[in-house]
């Protein structure tokens, strides 16, 4: 698979603990006149400096003394925005992988063995 011309590489994001990340997201109810409709987005900001050797952007990864703050409907806007820093650097890990990953119908732990 080619994107404007650069061969895609496949990538695995980790936190170095190898336990999940976060993401920060959001979502919302609207409510008209045939019903709601529930949607949800995850925020995306700058790449810290792992990411940035792969893409321009990347998830909003919060961090666990980050949680309840994200969560609380009353945290001011200042807060959140200060919450949207890329997350360490230091804190994550990255290797190759197959490119198979990137089709839905393959399953299974090779998918994510370094290549």
């Amino acid at each position: 698979m080619e994107d404007r011309g650069r061969p895609q590489t496949a990538v695995l994001l980790t936190g170095t603990d190898d336990g999940g990340l976060v993401f920060a997201g959001l979502w919302d109810e609207w409510r008209g006149p045939e019903g709601s409709l529930l949607s949800c987005t995850i925020v995306v900001g700058r790449p810290n400096g792992l990411v940035a050797e792969i893409h321009d952007r990347m998830v909003v990864i919060l961090p666990e003394d980050a949680y309840a703050t994200w969560l609380n409907p009353r945290t001011s806007l200042d807060t959140v925005r200060s919450l949207m820093e890329p997350y360490a650097t230091a804190r994550m890990r990255a290797w190759r992988v197959s490119p198979t990953v990137g089709n839905a119908r393959n399953e299974g732990a090779a998918l994510i063995q370094p290549v």
